[in-house]
């Protein structure tokens, strides 16, 4: 069987002539590289031959990781201790200190000024009090009357905000007393099984 013609034209032009059955033949074929089918057949043929070694060695492996981790991990943790104590700097860790003792040092100031001002407010109010009440007590010797009306109206605001702040007393659904598995629910009569066997 002679293979198809091939005629040539031009410079870049080339024509097969033969049947339509050795040209589809003569079309390339798309097939997997001889090296990766060369891997895939070793890699199944290993799998075949040792795969419950591979499987014992793999079971063996996790039960060591296991037992030694936490041996390896205190080892690797001392490791890094030892790292950070080689990079320790004692001047750069004197300045961060006094940073951190300065900003502590600001911030207890400005509490203080807070608590210091609370104080001062909190006299105030307790000296304005104290005046009220002896005026009240000078009205009430001179007959004017036992309160003033400024401190009436005060404690009249206090009670009102006191009266909403204070929830109201809800009444309950039922009564506390009420048990639905044990019969008893406020009416007289409650279902009661029957005796069982004949005997009385």
């Amino acid at each position: 069987m002679e293979g198809p013609e091939v005629e040539t034209t031009g410079e870049n032009d080339v024509h097969v002539e033969g049947s339509p059955q050795q040209q589809q033949q003569n079309v390339l074929q798309n097939s997997t590289p001889l090296f990766l089918q060369n891997c895939f057949y070793l890699v199944v043929g290993i799998v075949e031959r040792y795969g419950w070694f591979i499987v014992l060695g793999l079971i063996i492996l996790a039960f060591v990781w296991h037992k030694f981790k936490p041996q390896l991990m205190r080892i690797l943790k001392k490791w890094e201790q030892h790292q950070e104590m080689k990079k320790y700097d004692p001047v750069k860790a004197a300045e961060l200190q006094a940073r951190i003792d300065e900003s502590r040092r600001r911030w207890q100031e400005q509490l203080d000024a807070k608590a210091a001002r609370f104080e001062e407010e909190k006299k105030k109010k307790e000296d304005e009090k104290r005046k009220e009440m002896i005026e009240d007590w000078e009205r009430h010797q001179e007959g004017k009357g036992y309160r003033s009306k400024k401190f009436k109206k005060a404690d009249d605001d206090t009670s009102l905000a006191q009266s909403l702040l204070k929830p109201k007393k809800k009444k309950p659904l039922r009564d506390t007393d009420y048990h639905p598995l044990s019969g008893g629910g406020g009416s007289g009569s409650s279902y009661r099984p029957p005796r069982r066997g004949g005997g009385g």
